[in-house]
């Protein structure tokens, strides 16, 4: 069971950034302000540091915890 949950918590991390990266993409091809993406890009790139840094702790966390 451990197993699963720890890929599927390497998968989500993945997806997640997908997402982010492709969320930025698109926010500098839209027809934006450049302080608008400025703003839009550092909150997308915050938003993935701390939810990849709870799918790494978590995984982390699912290794190394005594069966």
């Amino acid at each position: 069971m451990s197993d699963k949950k720890i890929k599927n918590n390497i998968i989500m991390f993945f997806v997640t950034g997908a997402v982010c990266l492709l969320s930025m993409l698109f926010v500098s091809k839209a027809d934006m302000d450049e302080y608008v993406k400025l703003v839009t890009v550092v909150s997308l790139v915050c938003a993935f540091f701390f939810i990849g840094l709870y799918f790494a702790g978590r995984i982390f966390y699912l290794c190394f915890k005594k069966q």
